[in-house]
C-alpha cells in the first residue's frame, strides 16, 4: 500500500492530479473501459482501478489543453521568458543579505506553524481577530476559540531555540547535500543522502513518497538510474505539491544575482521526488531568492524574475501572472484578492503549489518589500500557513538583508535552531549563515 490508508484514497487523489495535469480521465482507459468516478459506490477493485487509471497517460493529453509543461530541463528552458536585468551584490552585501534571508525565514515558519491547520482565510482571520492579533504582527499568542482553532505550540514565548520543522530542515538538508556531494549531485544523490539523514516520518507528501520508493528498491535486481526516473511518478500523486517551493531557497542563496543558475540547481533537486508544477514551484521559489539577492531589488524585478525561469504556458506561471493583474485591478485589495485565490482553487488540496505560491506572491505584493507586513499577510491567508510565511519571508529577508528584518522576530531564538537531521540536531543560526556563504564560495571556485 503506497503510503495511503487505502486504494481508494490513492485513487482519488490520483485521478484529481492527472486532471490538472491535463490526462483524459473524461474518457476510457487504456482497454477501451470507462474510468470508475473516485466517488463511485459499491465493491471496487481500487487497487486494479488504479492501475486502468494510470493506463490513460498512454493516450496523451486531451484536445485543447492550453499548457505547456515540460518534464526536461532543456525542454523548460525554450518555454522561459528573458530574464529582468539584475545587478550584482558586493561581498559584504551579500553577507547581510544572507543574514536576513535565512533568519527571515526561519522566523516566518515559525509564525506560521501554531496555525497550520489547513484554515481558510475567513477562520484563521476569524481566530486573529478573536484574541486581537490580525494580521500578526509578532508570534501568535497560546489561545484557543469556539469552534475547534487553538494555539499552543510554537506560540508566543513557548519557545527558545528555533523549534524543529521540516520546512527548515529541507534548507539544512541542501547545504549538507552540496558538502557531502558538491554542486554536481544528481537526484540519485538526493534520495541516497535523504535516506541516511532523514526519518520517514521526518518528510511529507512527495518526499515521503520517494523516501519509501527508494528504501524499497531492489539493489540486487534493478537498474538504479532508470528506476529514479520513476520515482515522481506511478504510485505519487504529490508530484505537483509544495514540496518543490519549500526546500530549494538554498539554491537562491548561493546563486545570488543569478536566477537562471538557482533554477538549474533547485531543477536538479526537485526532480528527484517531483515532476511539473511541483518542479516549476521550486525553480520559482529559487529564482526569486537569487532575484532578491541583487542590488536595490523590488518586488516587480523578484516576481518577474521567478517567473522567467518556469515555462511561460504552464499554469504555475498563470496563476502567479493572474494574482499580480488581479492585485493590481483591484487597486492592492488584500482581502478581495484572498477570496479570489481561494475560489479559483476550490478543492485543491492544501499540501500543492499552484495555490501557496499564489498565496506568497500575494503576500509579497501586499507586504511591498517590508517584513513584517509580509509574513503577516501570509499567514494571514490560511491555507498551508508555516510554509507560505517561510519562504515570502526567506525572499523579503534577501530583499531586505538583517537590518530589513526586525530583530524581535529573531531575537527569542538565541541564535539557535533545532533540526530532525541525524548529523545536525542543533545549530547557530549565525553557524549556518557562515556555511551557507562558504559553499557559495566553492561554486564560484568551481564555476559551477
Amino acid at each position: 500500500m503506497p503510503n495511503y490508508a487505502t486504494w481508494k484514497n490513492l485513487y482519488k487523489d490520483e485521478f484529481y492530479h492527472m486532471t490538472l495535469e491535463g490526462c483524459r480521465t473524461d474518457g476510457p482507459s487504456a482497454d477501451g473501459k470507462p474510468l470508475v468516478l473516485p466517488d463511485a459506490p459499491g465493491d471496487v477493485d481500487w487497487e486494479k482501478e488504479y492501475d486502468r487509471l494510470w493506463s490513460v497517460r498512454e493516450k496523451g493529453l486531451r484536445p485543447g489543453y492550453p499548457y505547456v509543461e515540460p518534464v526536461e530541463y532543456e525542454d523548460i528552458l525554450k518555454e522561459c521568458s528573458p530574464l529582468p536585468e539584475l545587478r550584482p551584490l558586493d561581498e559584504d552585501e551579500y553577507l547581510e543579505r544572507l543574514s536576513g534571508a535565512v533568519r527571515g525565514r526561519i522566523a516566518g515558519v515559525v509564525l506560521g506553524k501554531p496555525v497550520e491547520q489547513s484554515l481558510t482565510h475567513e477562520k484563521i482571520k476569524s481566530f486573529l481577530e478573536y484574541i486581537g492579533e490580525y494580521p500578526p504582527r509578532f508570534y501568535i499568542s497560546e489561545a484557543s476559540q469556539p469552534g475547534g482553532v487553538a494555539v499552543s505550540e510554537c506560540s508566543r514565548g513557548k519557545f527558545g531555540p528555533a523549534p524543529f520543522d521540516d520546512d527548515i530542515d529541507y534548507t539544512l538538508f541542501d547545504m549538507w547535500l552540496v558538502e557531502m556531494c558538491g554542486f554536481g549531485f544528481r537526484p540519485f544523490d538526493v534520495g541516497i543522502t535523504a535516506l541516511g539523514v532523514m526519518s520517514y516520518h521526518s518528510v511529507w507528501c512527495s518526499s515521503r513518497f520517494a523516501y519509501r520508493k527508494m528504501v524499497n528498491f531492489d539493489w540486487n535486481e534493478g537498474n538504479i538510474d532508470e528506476y529514479m526516473k520513476t520515482i515522481p511518478w506511478k504510485g505519487n500523486p504529490y508530484r505537483e505539491c509544495i514540496d518543490g517551493a519549500i526546500k530549494t531557497d538554498f539554491w537562491g542563496y548561493v546563486c545570488p544575482g543569478d536566477p537562471v543558475k538557482a533554477a538549474y540547481y533547485a531543477y536538479r533537486d526537485c526532480s528527484y521526488s517531483l515532476a511539473k508544477n511541483g518542479v516549476y514551484g521550486g525553480m520559482f521559489v529559487a529564482g526569486c531568492v537569487a532575484a532578491a539577492m541583487s542590488k536595490n531589488p523590488s518586488v516587480d524585478s523578484i516576481l518577474d524574475a521567478g517567473l522567467a525561469v518556469i515555462p511561460k504556458k504552464s499554469r504555475l506561471h498563470e496563476d502567479i501572472a493572474w494574482v499580480r493583474e488581479r492585485y493590481a485591478a483591484t487597486g492592492g485589495d488584500f482581502e478581495k484578492v484572498i477570496n479570489e485565490i481561494e475560489k479559483r482553487f476550490e478543492g485543491m488540496p492544501v499540501y500543492d503549489t499552484e495555490n501557496n505560491e499564489s498565496i506568497v506572491a500575494l503576500a509579497i505584493l501586499h507586504g511591498g518589500l517590508d517584513y513584517t507586513e509580509t509574513i503577516a499577510h501570509a499567514v494571514a491567508c490560511g491555507c498551508d500557513t508555516d510554509c507560505d510565511s517561510g519562504t515570502a519571508g526567506s525572499i523579503v529577508g534577501a530583499a531586505v538583508g538583517d537590518r530589513g528584518v526586525p530583530e524581535y522576530w529573531t531575537e527569542p531564538f538565541n541564535d539557535t535552531m533545532r533540526s530532525y537531521l541525524c548529523p545536525i540536531g542543533s545549530m547557530k543560526i549565525s553557524d549556518f549563515v557562515k556555511r551557507i556563504a562558504s559553499l557559495r564560495e566553492k561554486r564560484l571556485s568551481e564555476n559551477g
